[in-house]
């Protein structure tokens, strides 16, 4: 009689290796997960990166194409600089005047600088002229035309009468010019190189 041993070394054998292979399938997951959800995040920061790249290139390609087209045209740079010089340039607005006064037919008797206006960092000027009241009209419309923008306020008009019997305006007004007024950057940019 003989019997036969069943054999539970070998089913054993299946069974530890089921589960070691199970349990290096849950480790590998444990592990593998995250880093593929990292790589995925990555990728997505990668691609956002990429497209700010390119937004960038595109941007700056637009900036050089401007800038070409602003230097093939010097004559509408140089009434652009007429026209909002960077500064108070008190001298242009003071050849600006002289020309306007001597068109219109109308004498600059003053230009001084405005000081109450000076604390508020505009550069105003208090103009005082004398004329006919064609010549005073003329003057305010080309003031108005002028190529630089100009304000005027504080308009005191007065009769007067020349040497000659001819009556004239004594004008006073203060003149406000526009300028470029530079902005310190509270941040600053780097610049991405391609």
């Amino acid at each position: 009689m003989s019997t036969a041993v069943p054999s539970t070394g070998r089913s054993n054998d299946v069974l530890w290796a089921a589960l070691g292979f199970l349990g290096v399938v849950v480790l590998s997951y444990l592990y593998v997960g995250p880093r593929m959800s990292e790589l995925k995040d990555a990728r997505a920061v990668t691609r956002a990166r990429e497209k700010d790249n390119q937004d960038i290139q595109t941007q700056m390609t637009n900036v050089a194409q401007i800038t070409q087209q602003l230097n093939s045209q010097p004559e509408a740079l140089g009434q652009l600089a007429l026209a909002a010089p960077v500064g108070a340039a008190p001298d242009q607005l003071l050849v600006a005047l002289q020309s306007i006064a001597s068109e219109s037919g109308v004498v600059l008797l003053s230009v001084q600088p405005n000081v109450a206006n000076a604390v508020q960092s505009q550069t105003s000027s208090v103009v005082t002229l004398r004329g006919s009241y064609t010549g005073v009209h003329l003057f305010f419309e080309l003031l108005q035309k002028n190529i630089r923008p100009l304000s005027a306020t504080n308009v005191a008009i007065a009769s007067a009468v020349d040497t000659e019997g001819a009556s004239l305006l004594n004008v006073s007004l203060t003149v406000l010019p526009a300028q470029v007024v530079s902005a310190t950057p509270t941040t600053t940019l780097n610049q991405v190189q391609p």
